[in-house]
């Protein structure tokens, strides 16, 4: 469990103080409570337990290139990645802790369906503990049970994901994953020059886009 109070991190006239829309709950909570309901405070706190450099590396191992800087809000998204190394992460959860790099396609043929090139399979390098992909993944599906992504409705049963929603609403996200074979969607949306949206959070238009393909695809 971890205490959502107010909390400031760092030190020198401008110390960084994570905060929800909601305020603080002044309570402990457990990790897979502040996981479906998107509390902040104890994201950035488990980072700042764990270290920044630490989260870095497993995020490297997990398909992440972009930069990321090493402070509290990188729990939080500050460091922009693309919507294909999100799902590179979570492809890692849905193959049970191990990463497979992502590749743009597995066969091409022409049009007599003769086949010109086998992508041969991904090769996976191990990063998780199937125990540590389990408590994801139960916390994962909480989002969608119980946590932000709930209002949705009609989510396949076996739907798991977490919604996203960034400063000022320039970027809203679904990350997730459905059926036994662990397809991994994600669902970004947002301005090509980095504007914000008209108020669109990860737990409306983008979690709805993912129910549909979901339903679609299973």
């Amino acid at each position: 469990t971890v205490l959502d109070v107010r909390t400031s991190f760092g030190s020198g006239s401008k110390p960084y103080t994570p905060k929800d829309d909601n305020g603080y709950s002044d309570r402990r909570v457990t990790l897979k409570e502040a996981m479906a309901q998107s509390i902040n405070v104890p994201a950035v706190k488990v980072l700042h337990l764990i270290g920044p450099q630490a989260a870095i590396r497993y995020a490297r191992m997990m398909g992440i290139h972009s930069p990321l800087d090493p402070v509290p809000s990188l729990a939080l998204g500050s460091s922009p990645v693309t919507p294909l190394e999100m799902a590179s992460v979570y492809s890692t959860f849905a193959a049970g802790g191990n990463h497979p790099e992502p590749s743009a396609w597995t066969r091409m043929t022409d049009v007599q369906d003769t086949v010109l090139e086998d992508v041969p399979p991904a090769i996976e390098t191990h990063v998780l503990q199937k125990e540590t992909v389990a408590q994801l993944d139960d916390m994962l599906r909480a989002v969608v049970t119980e946590g932000t992504a709930d209002k949705v409705g009609g989510m396949p049963p076996d739907a798991r994901g977490k919604t996203g929603t960034t400063q000022d609403y320039r970027d809203a996200w679904f990350i997730g994953e459905v059926g036994a074979g662990g397809m991994v969607i994600g669902i970004w949306l947002g301005n090509d020059d980095g504007h914000a949206t008209k108020g669109v959070t990860g737990s409306a238009l983008p979690a709805r886009l993912f129910r549909e393909i979901a339903m679609e695809v299973r």
